[in-house]
């Protein structure tokens, strides 16, 4: 199984490339060496006709030169049998419609026509030609339809890949930004208590642990930070779908997490109007979750342990609005930072609540920084 879908990979590379049409008016070359007339003339001139395939891979219009020097040659009798041409002229337009050139596939059919009723003619037009002239137009017609039935297998293999590739950087940025949102704020929180608890401690032996788990955290912070780069592309897509697999927490529970969260880290922090009961879709409940643990962790960054940090939700009839505001004037314009990391951070917030229909906004005014999150939300 393995060998056939190789192979089959193998030949539709070729397809793709022209090669099949080459290998096929190669095999069509040979067989005209069968006929009487066949001679060194007329087998290159079979083989200027082929070269009409390769030109359409370098540069369309070149493809149009080979009939144009084989009517040349005509006219000077250096060939006097057109052998198989026609069958590698029919290919070179099938190749020519499933490449997109339909301009040139008209082209060369407009150049065929001529060369093999006009300017190879003994005579001008016969009504004993129209017979021949109607197989002709067969052949064209079936290499067109050929043609096309290739372009759309072509365009369906060329959407697949695009599709596959969409998913791919899709479950990248995913696993990237669920890895900034919360292990990276999680090593945060341990680094900083461990360097603020080995400030309050005599024991030199403690101090020393904490020191090194300080110094691991932050290398492990570096390190997540680099692989994050590494995962994300430029442009991230949204994601919050694919996230919602990680959270079922509600909005009053994500809250309370972080109260908690920030009052063992040695915050002064105020919460008003947490209400109980308040529950949105699954999706709203997680991209605000993802959306508040970056908040959390840029208030962890920039602000002093003794920073007094002020948390208030209100709700209207089709919105819930969640506030921060801590004394952090440096976290703002870290939104403009062009750096790949600072992209998964507060636009990941923004990008993550449009997603589910919210917003969000960051301003810093006299040292204190302050983030609104809005939410969907429609009371029963």
């Amino acid at each position: 199984m393995r060998m056939y879908a190789l192979a089959k990979q193998d030949l539709r590379r070729m397809l793709s490339g022209g090669r099949a049409e080459l290998l096929l008016g190669c095999a069509i070359i040979m067989s005209s060496l069968a006929l009487d007339m066949a001679n060194i003339e007329n087998i290159l001139t079979e083989l200027a006709a082929l070269t009409t395939i390769p030109l359409l891979r370098i540069r369309p219009l070149l493809a149009l030169i080979p009939l144009c020097l084989i009517s040349l040659l005509w006219s000077i009798d250096i060939p006097d049998h057109l052998l198989f041409t026609a069958f590698v002229v029919y290919l070179a337009i099938q190749y020519a419609v499933a490449c997109a050139r339909f301009l040139v596939a008209g082209v060369l059919t407009v150049e065929w026509l001529l060369l093999a009723y006009v300017i190879s003619a003994e005579e001008l037009f016969m009504p004993a030609e129209i017979p021949a002239i109607v197989v002709e137009l067969f052949f064209i017609f079936f290499s067109v339809l050929v043609g096309l039935y290739r372009r759309k297998v072509i365009l369906e293999r060329e959407t697949s890949r695009k599709l596959r590739e969409h998913v791919e950087q899709e479950l990248r940025s995913s696993v990237a930004r669920y890895l900034h949102d919360n292990i990276a704020r999680s090593l945060t929180i341990i680094t900083m208590n461990a360097e603020k608890t080995s400030l309050k401690t005599e024991d030199t032996e403690a101090t020393q642990s904490l020191g090194s788990i300080a110094s691991m955290g932050r290398s492990a912070i570096s390190d997540l930070h680099q692989l994050v780069e590494h995962l994300v592309q430029e442009n991230p897509s949204d994601t919050s779908k694919i996230l919602g697999i990680w959270h079922t927490e509600s909005v009053m529970e994500t809250v309370k997490e972080t109260e908690k969260l920030l009052i063992d880290a040695g915050y002064r922090v105020e919460v008003a109007g947490i209400g109980d009961g308040i529950r949105l879709s699954r999706e709203s409940e997680t991209a605000f979750a993802l959306a508040f643990s970056e908040i959390t962790a840029n208030i962890v960054k920039h602000a002093q342990t003794s920073a007094k940090v002020f948390i208030s939700m209100a709700e209207t009839h089709e919105t819930l609005v969640v506030e921060a505001l801590n004394g952090v004037g440096s976290a703002v314009p870290s939104i403009e930072n062009k750096r790949t990391r600072t992209k998964v951070g507060l636009e990941s917030v923004s990008r993550r609540l449009q997603g589910i229909g919210g917003t969000a906004d960051f301003s810093s005014a006299r040292g204190i920084w302050r983030a609104t999150l809005t939410l969907p939300y429609a009371q029963d």
